[in-house]
C-alpha cells in the first residue's frame, strides 16, 4: 500500500450560507480514495485562517481551503510568511458567495469539480499583492466610492445587467460622494488629483462580475493592474464618465488604468481601504507591491481555465 498523502484542511463552514456543511463527509471520503490523509480544523473568527495555515502549513505539503475570497486570502496571508521552500501548495475550493478569485482561476462553484481539480494537481506558481510591510491580499485591494457597492449588489442584477448592475446600485450613493486628493506613483510615473475610487488588482472579476474595463489579468507575471476613477470637477462632466465606464473605452482623462510591480498612495488623511472583499484599515500613506508567484494553486491545466 503506498504511503498516504497529508493534506490539511482549512475551513470556513460559515461561508455562503454554510453551504460547505452538508458537503464535507462527501469530499474528505473523496481525498481518502484518491490516497490522502486529511487533517481538519474550522475557523472560529477572524484571522484564524492565517494563524492556522502559519503554525501547521509547513507539516504538510497540501493545504486545502474552503470558504469565500476573505478565506482564501487570511490562508494565503498564513503561508506567504513561511519560508519559501517550505509554503505548501494551495487547493481552493471556493463556497463564498461572490467567489471573484475562483472565477479568475477557472474554479468551479461545484465543490466536487473543484475537489477533482485539486486531487489531478496541475500546480502554478501565482503573484500574491502585499499591502504595506506585513499585510498580503490575493486578488483586490480597493478605496473610494462603490468600494463596498459591488458586494451589495444582489447577484440577480448582476446576472442580467452585468457591470451596468454595480453602476446602477452605486448611484444611488451619488449624493454622498467623497472625493480623494492623492498623489499615485505607479513604477515611477505620478497622477495627482481628486479621485473617487482606486483599485490594485489581480484578477478578471471584482464584486461578482468581469473587470469594469474588460481586463484579463496575467496572474503570474509580477504585475498588477491598477484603475484610478478620477472625479469629475463639474456635473456637466459625470456623462463623459459614465460612457467611458459603459464602454470600456478610456482616453486616461478619468479612468486610469496601468500595470505596475509598485505602487505608492499618498493621501491627505487617513483613507479606508478594502482587501479581498474584507476590512483593510485606514491608511494615510501605503505602498503596494506584487510578489511573483508566491504561491503555488492546483489549477486546471491552461487549455481548461474558463
Amino acid at each position: 500500500m503506498s504511503e498516504l498523502k497529508r493534506v490539511l484542511f482549512i475551513i470556513n463552514r460559515y461561508a455562503g450560507k454554510n453551504k460547505i456543511v452538508g458537503k464535507l463527509t462527501d469530499l474528505l471520503d473523496f481525498f481518502s480514495q484518491k490516497g490522502y490523509l486529511p487533517t481538519v480544523h474550522m475557523t472560529r473568527c477572524v484571522g484564524d485562517a492565517t494563524r492556522i495555515a502559519n503554525d501547521l502549513g509547513t507539516q504538510y505539503p497540501l493545504v486545502i481551503c474552503s470558504g469565500g475570497d476573505g478565506t482564501l486570502s487570511e490562508v494565503v496571508a498564513g503561508l506567504v510568511s513561511l519560508p519559501e521552500n517550505k509554503r505548501p501548495a494551495i487547493g481552493y475550493l471556493p463556497a463564498g458567495s461572490t467567489n471573484d478569485y475562483a472565477a479568475t482561476l477557472g474554479l468551479s462553484a461545484d465543490m466536487s469539480r473543484s475537489a477533482s481539480i485539486i486531487a489531478e494537481g496541475c500546480p502554478r506558481r501565482l503573484d500574491v499583492g502585499m499591502f504595506g510591510e506585513m499585510r498580503p491580499f490575493v486578488y483586490v485591494a480597493a478605496f473610494g466610492t462603490f468600494t463596498e457597492t459591488s458586494y451589495a449588489t444582489p447577484q440577480r442584477e448582476k446576472n442580467l445587467l452585468g457591470y451596468n448592475a454595480y453602476l446602477l446600485h452605486g448611484l444611488k450613493e451619488l449624493t454622498n460622494l467623497r472625493k480623494y486628493s492623492l498623489s499615485v506613483t505607479m513604477d515611477g510615473v505620478t497622477y495627482q488629483g481628486d479621485f473617487l475610487f482606486g483599485m490594485v488588482s489581480n484578477t478578471d472579476h471584482v464584486g461578482g462580475m468581469r473587470h469594469p474595463l474588460g481586463v484579463e489579468a496575467v496572474l503570474d507575471d509580477g504585475l498588477l493592474e491598477v484603475l484610478l476613477v478620477r472625479a469629475p470637477e463639474t456635473a456637466a462632466e459625470w456623462p463623459q464618465l459614465l460612457s467611458e465606464v459603459l464602454s470600456k473605452k478610456s482616453d486616461g482623462r478619468y479612468l486610469i488604468y496601468g500595470r505596475a510591480r509598485e505602487i505608492q498612495f499618498c493621501f491627505e488623511n487617513d483613507v479606508d481601504w478594502v482587501l479581498d472583499g474584507e476590512h483593510g484599515g485606514a491608511h494615510q500613506n501605503v505602498t503596494i507591491r506584487a510578489m511573483q508567484q508566491a504561491i503555488r494553486f492546483l489549477l486546471p491545466p491552461p487549455d481548461d481555465m474558463e
